[in-house]
């Protein structure tokens, strides 16, 4: 059962959450890190276009031959375009961008546990999976929905 301070409490949160989502220092941050998510999976993926000679072994070391190679590149190309062209126009598609290029990372993750990897081995994706599910989720509370109209000045 929920108490009166208990209900005012999760009020004051929820003011606090939306003021900060609609600083613009939250909006910057947000915005900087969507397009560093962006950067990264396309550096990432330009490893595996031009079979460096390391990604290659890894992609090796975890057993990912055939199509699935061939594909992957592209699929981080396009959510690492989408997550910066967020920027500048249609911000929610940033969000689904760094959503599945999260997944993508869940991806690596288990393809590494699938061959008995160790920590050490999988821990680099799976720091790209809370990053971008991170930066997905602080790029959705900072997305000004244009069809809400505006509040006042309190």
């Amino acid at each position: 059962m929920m108490t009166a301070t208990h209900t005012d409490r999760a009020g004051e949160t929820t003011a606090w959450v939306a003021r900060l989502a609609g600083s613009r220092l939250a909006r910057s941050i947000s915005a900087v890190t969507t397009g560093l998510c962006g950067v990264i999976v396309l550096v990432s993926a330009s490893g595996k276009l031009t079979n460096q000679t390391a990604v290659v072994e890894l992609l090796d070391q975890v057993e990912v031959h055939g199509l699935l190679r061939d594909v992957l590149p592209f699929v981080q190309m396009a959510g690492g375009v989408a997550a910066i062209a967020s920027l500048i126009r249609f911000p929610r598609l940033g969000v689904l961008a760094l959503a599945c290029l999260s997944l993508y990372f869940v991806g690596a993750v288990i393809a590494h546990l699938r061959v008995g990897d160790g920590v050490s081995d999988y821990s680099i994706p799976l720091g790209y999976v809370v990053v971008m599910a991170a930066a997905a989720l602080f790029r959705s509370i900072t997305i000004r929905d244009s069809t809400r109209p505006s509040e006042p000045p309190s």
